[in-house]
Order: C-alpha cells, then sequence, then structure tokens
C-alpha cells in the first residue's frame, strides 16, 4: 500500500488513506462512464442518499449508517469490478476485506456495545446503493438516455439525481490525495469514527497529501 502497509489477500488492513486514494482512483461502470466518475464519488453519494430513507436512529445509530455507506465499497481499493463480472469467489474475497477492516476499526465491538443491528444497517446501505446506480448510469454512466425512460425515473427522481451526484462532480484532481473529494470522505469517515469511539489508531494512520 502506498502507506507502507502490507495487505494480502489472507492478511492486512490498508490505511484509511490508502483506501481514499484507491477509491478516487478507480472509475466505476469498468471505465466506461461517459464522464470521469469515481469509486470514492460514489460512496459519498450513497452516504447522502441515506437521507432520504424514513429510518428513526439514534446519533450513534446514524454515526454508524453513515459510516457504513461511506465503507460499503472500501474492498474496491484492489478494483472496481462490474457487477455482472463479479465471481462467487471474488465477491467472497471482497466480503473477506470488508470483515476484516470492519474488526480492526472496532466496528463488531461498537455493534455488540451500542446495540446496532448491523443487518438493518446494511439493508439501508444496499438500498442508497441500489439509488445510486441507477442515479449514476442515468448522469454519468454508459447507459443510452432510451435506457433511462425505460426504468421509468420520474422527474422529482431525476431532479434528486441531479441534487445527490453534481455536488460531487470535477476535476479528477479533485479525487487526488488533497482534492475536495479525497478530503471530504476523509474528514467524514474520521467523524463517524469518532462519534461511536472507534478506530483511532487506524484514522491516524498515514493520511497523504500529496
Amino acid at each position: 500500500m502506498a502507506s507502507g502497509k502490507i495487505v494480502t489477500p489472507d492478511s492486512g488492513v490498508p490505511a484509511l488513506s490508502d483506501i481514499a486514494l484507491a477509491l478516487g482512483r478507480q472509475p466505476r461502470f469498468g471505465g466506461q462512464c461517459r464522464e470521469h466518475w469515481t469509486v470514492l464519488q460514489h460512496s459519498l453519494v450513497v452516504a447522502d442518499l441515506i437521507k432520504e430513507y424514513p429510518i428513526s436512529f439514534d446519533s450513534v445509530r446514524e454515526s454508524a449508517l453513515f459510516l457504513g455507506a461511506l465503507l460499503h465499497d472500501s474492498h474496491e481499493y484492489i478494483g472496481d469490478i462490474p457487477r455482472p463480472f463479479k465471481t462467487a469467489d471474488i465477491k467472497k474475497l471482497q466480503g473477506e476485506l470488508d470483515r476484516r477492516l470492519l474488526k480492526y476499526i472496532g466496528w463488531t465491538l461498537a455493534c455488540w456495545e451500542y446495540r446496532i443491528d448491523s443487518s438493518k444497517i446494511c439493508d439501508v446501505v444496499k438500498a442508497a446503493d441500489s439509488l445510486a446506480c441507477v442515479y449514476e448510469a442515468a448522469m454519468v454512466g454508459p447507459v443510452h438516455y432510451r435506457r433511462v425512460k425505460e426504468w421509468r425515473l420520474s422527474k422529482g427522481e431525476l431532479f434528486k439525481a441531479n441534487a445527490a451526484i453534481e455536488w460531487y462532480r470535477g476535476k479528477p484532481d479533485d479525487t487526488a490525495p488533497g482534492g475536495f473529494l479525497y478530503k471530504t470522505f476523509v474528514t467524514r469517515v474520521c467523524g463517524a469514527l469518532e462519534a461511536l469511539r472507534i478506530g483511532k489508531k487506524w484514522s491516524m494512520q498515514s493520511t497523504h497529501t500529496g
């Protein structure tokens, strides 16, 4: 890893800065977007879209949900693989990388301590992730507008798509170390970790500045 940490399929956890760096360099949709759009931008959109769901959580559980949304694709530091190409073995490896990271930062212990239903967190994040996929395909992805009509997105839904995605549009440098989107991602992850009182050591590990 760029931080100097060693990560293999069987051991190791990347630094937060490694994940932010990698996600900012990974294009969505197998690199077939109509404009530059990364996994880092997608992760920020998903974290914003969870606000669309009528959930009643206290501040601790909201922080857990927010962190889950931000890190839901953290395993893609090894590369973004479009859904049709994800084999059972790849899904198994991604799941293992996620579990290893969450255990390392203290997520598992926090869920037990605060009595957080992690399955409910996962359900909301998955719904927001799927919604983001449709929105991104409509606005920046490889899908022709005619296909968007087949999804029957209403004008209101397209307006939400624009609002959710437009904020994170920008130059590729915005996702580079020190860039606006890179710093936004790192700052939000650190904020959620602090609220849950976990991951202090992880959040303080090497952070790239250029």
